[in-house]
């Protein structure tokens, strides 16, 4: 499955890769909480972060897909009971689900981005020829121009 040229199976298999590095850490007797929270945001929330863009399509199947890896991963930092909740996990490590920050990326990237030439023309040309018409789901591109129309919310549906 691709997202945008980005190979989703790849990025799986490179955040598998760099897991067993915890596995590793694990069977020392180095094994430290904060430590492994350090390489977890430094070698696999950082893959998630650098495909942000097509991260904010519609297609959530791949963010729940992308979340559940991660928190397996996180699962072997530490060990949690069975049946407890990501929302749990991710607040103990002090961590935002992989949705909330690829929204946060996505804001910041299009306030730093704003007047760009490209982008601001790309974003005209979406709202003057393919905005009006009524789509299923919001993509990239309806959030972008939410943001840039001065809403500020992502999740809020830009108005013409």
């Amino acid at each position: 499955m691709y997202l945008s040229g980005i190979n989703l199976e790849m990025l799986e298999t490179k955040m598998a890769k760099k897991s067993y590095l915890f596995r590793r850490i694990k069977g020392m007797k180095i094994n430290s909480i904060r430590i492994n929270s350090i390489l977890f945001k430094s070698l696999i929330r950082s893959l998630s972060d650098y495909a942000f863009i097509p991260l904010s399509s519609p297609t959530l199947r791949i963010m729940k897909k992308l979340q559940s890896l991660q928190t397996r991963i996180l699962r072997q930092i530490k060990y949690f009971p069975l049946k407890t909740r990501t929302s749990a996990i991710l607040s103990y490590f002090n961590l935002d689900s992989l949705e909330t920050r690829t929204a946060k990326l996505l804001a910041k990237f299009t306030k730093a981005k704003r007047d760009h030439d490209l982008i601001s023309s790309e974003l005209a040309i979406f709202k003057e020829k393919i905005h009006p018409t009524e789509r299923k789901y919001r993509t990239t591109f309806d959030k972008m121009l939410g943001l840039t129309s001065g809403q500020g919310n992502l999740d809020t549906h830009p108005t013409s």
